[in-house]
């Protein structure tokens, strides 16, 4: 996940990440998720399978 701390163009994956984290990571503790924060930037998500 790449987001903005602040853009409101990134406040969907904030909420995600604040709602769901602590879920996926409970019931899939070996699932790598990389989170970065960086002012100004359009929110992605990258897949890697």
């Amino acid at each position: 996940l790449h987001l903005c701390q602040k853009s409101p163009s990134s406040q969907g994956v904030r909420d995600f990440v604040e709602q769901h984290y602590v879920s996926v990571k409970t019931a899939n503790p070996k699932f790598p998720i990389m989170i970065r924060e960086c002012s100004q930037v359009e929110p992605k998500i990258y897949a890697r399978y």
